[in-house]
């Protein structure tokens, strides 16, 4: 993103969180030959998730996702925006370089992260302020629950595994390979979550008709791009 451009956005009002992150972080990963961390790898696929998935794949790619990543939350819109305000904020530390110090210290940055919040104390929000604990403690678990300390849920995971693999994995291959390493859970469960995902699997391989002739229908419901 040239300079003149960067600059046009910040004035047009369209600058989101997210944008000014990955801007920043990556203006200084060019300047310093600095890698991305394994967490700061997973909020830019998920910054790709909200904006490629949904440009691809439409509402119903969109919906999914956003029930993944909300859960309980998402049928309430100040408690989704609450764990949005709690979402950016996390994400903002992760990219930022040395996180809730340099916040602080950036205006435009500060002004982006605590805007929901202030809004939200000067209006007496107290659905935003509860939904607020709610998505913290939804967070915390999925920390808990997970082996790497992953703040997403596993149907959100999946869902970005999607975007990028269809049709390479067995239930088994994706379970063995990756999903084992961050949650405990079955073959067989993990074959139905993706299946009611739109994750599109390999078959799997059973019996004589599958190992000769390769033949059996995929065990999933794929998503379909959206027509232009």
């Amino acid at each position: 993103m040239r300079a003149a451009e960067w600059e046009r956005l910040k004035k047009s009002g369209n600058l989101t969180l997210e944008i000014y992150c990955h801007v920043k972080k990556a203006a200084l990963n060019f300047e310093k030959a600095i890698t991305f961390s394994e967490r700061e790898k997973q909020v830019l696929l998920e910054i790709f998730a909200r904006t490629v998935g949904c440009w691809f794949y439409g509402d119903e790619f969109k919906q999914r996702y956003e029930r993944a990543c909300y859960e309980k939350l998402f049928d309430s819109e100040k408690k989704r925006k609450a764990f949005e305000f709690l979402r950016q904020f996390d994400n903002a530390t992760i990219l930022w370089p040395a996180g809730t110090e340099a916040i602080m210290a950036e205006p435009e940055l500060l002004k982006l992260v605590a805007a929901p919040l202030l809004d939200a104390l000067e209006k007496r929000d107290t659905e935003f302020l509860k939904g607020l604990i709610e998505a913290m403690a939804i967070v915390e678990q999925r920390e808990i629950s997970s082996k790497t300390g992953y703040p997403g849920s596993r149907k959100k995971w999946l869902l970005e595994y999607g975007l990028q693999h269809r049709f390479e994995h067995t239930a088994h291959e994706l379970n063995e390979q990756f999903v084992s390493k961050i949650w405990r859970t079955t073959d067989d469960k993990l074959r139905r979550e993706c299946k009611s995902l739109g994750v599109c699997l390999k078959p799997d391989k059973r019996g004589q008709a599958a190992v000769v002739y390769g033949k059996k229908k995929a065990n999933t419901t794929p998503l379909r791009r959206k027509k232009d």
